[in-house]
């Protein structure tokens, strides 16, 4: 019985198929929307997750201030006038106790972000400074291209070395052998780090990473630190960064306002509005499921009232009220179905042409495609329910009648 019904459906669509392609348009407009706002928000979401794990998802910072990302850089000429520096309490000392006394963290490195005009190859350069020790390469899992990063050595001795990020400006540098002047000092370029961008960014700022005793001792003539990077052990996050600040609070009796932060504490935000927008647009997409729902009703409507007379000979040949309802209804979930499908279809078109022409990555995912045809089916569904009920009601024996 369902399947003779499902074939009188498909006929009856048939019967006008441009009428038919027209009423599924607003079907196919919103599943298409919202397939591709939820495969671009997918890879909004992949590109945020791939972004914490570069930097590491195991890895928090602990320092008086946090703006938009980890480590901001306060100029080296405003270094010891700034307010904010001068409150910090936070000491390499800090920074040892950490590790020995925290037992779900596995390195912690105190740091100094700063910058600096320099000098390199002869021309005036920009340069963005981190001084730190050892531990800082394994805890951020620094690649070294050539040479080397920064030793105990180098901090004991406080030598004038450094190892520089790969740019634009460093990519042909050699390391030993190539130096760069950062303010009225000479750093020996020991070691070339590996940059994090899929290609060498054009960005003409030179990272330099320094020992801490260097910056702190001729340079900045100051024992205060910006803040510390730690590690925690895997899975530890949570009870690495609740231990660091009870040692902190301990070790300072309560006075030292600090706050802690993981790296995923910094996208939080972000990866909040990307779901918000997300979700805020695929809400615009379902008015267009929406829309649609209401042209098939028009259409099933119209179709009731054209097929009075059909409807009256059936009814009077024993067919029942329930097979009438199914029947629109098979019509109307056949409309949203086919509509879906080309909707999807859609969908991945728009969506690997926006990724292609704007640079946006987008994740062509099966959840996109289950939502989109889920979407469309209940759409058919509901707005199938007013024109079954209206067919039902006819009186047969005036729809036989009906010219």
């Amino acid at each position: 019985m369902i399947r003779a019904t499902f074939l009188i459906s498909l006929m009856a669509l048939r019967s006008n198929v441009l009428r038919s392609i027209l009423t599924m348009s607003g079907i196919i407009i919103g599943v298409a929307a919202v397939i591709t706002v939820i495969s671009i928000g997918k890879g909004q979401e992949n590109k945020i997750e791939a972004q914490i794990h570069q930097m590491g998802a195991d890895v928090f910072w602990v320092g008086m201030f946090f703006p938009s990302t980890p480590g901001s850089i306060i100029p080296l000429n405003e270094f010891n006038r700034s307010n904010l520096l001068k409150s910090i309490s936070l000491t390499s000392r800090d920074a040892e106790f950490i590790p020995k006394c925290c037992t779900a963290v596995r390195w912690a490195a105190p740091l100094i972000m700063t910058n600096s005009p320099g000098i390199f190859k002869n021309k005036l350069v920009g340069i963005n400074i981190i001084a730190t020790i050892p531990e800082y390469s394994k805890i951020r899992a620094l690649s070294i291209v050539s040479g080397r990063y920064i030793t105990d050595e180098d901090l004991k001795l406080l030598l004038d070395v450094c190892a520089i990020e790969e740019n634009i400006e460093t990519k042909y540098c050699m390391p030993q052998n190539c130096f760069i002047y950062i303010g009225s000092r000479k750093f020996r370029i020991v070691g070339v780090i590996k940059s994090n961008e899929p290609k060498l960014t054009l960005n003409r700022l030179i990272t330099v990473h320094m020992p801490l005793t260097v910056a702190q001792i001729k340079m900045l003539g100051s024992r205060t630190i910006h803040s510390i990077c730690c590690e925690s052990r895997e899975g530890l996050l949570e009870k690495a960064k609740r231990q660091v600040e009870t040692l902190l609070y301990s070790r300072n009796n309560g006075m030292m306002k600090f706050e802690v932060h993981s790296v995923r504490d910094v996208f939080a935000t972000k990866e909040t509005m990307t779901r918000t927008a997300t979700m805020v647009t695929a809400g615009i997409g379902m008015l267009s499921l929406f829309v649609g729902g209401i042209g098939i009703m028009n259409i099933l409507l119209a179709s009731v009232f054209e097929r009075i007379k059909e409807i009256g000979i059936r009814r009077s040949v024993g067919a029942r009220k329930r097979d009438i309802v199914l029947q629109l209804l098979f019509e109307s979930v056949i409309f949203s179905v086919i509509g879906g499908i080309f909707g999807i279809v859609l969908g991945m078109i728009t969506t690997k042409l926006i990724s292609i022409v704007i640079s946006l990555p987008a994740v062509l995912s099966l959840e996109g495609a289950i939502v989109g045809i889920v979407a469309s089916t209940v759409t058919g569904l509901i707005f199938g329910i007013y024109p079954a009920i209206k067919a039902v009601k006819l009186d047969p024996i005036e729809s036989l009648r009906y010219e």
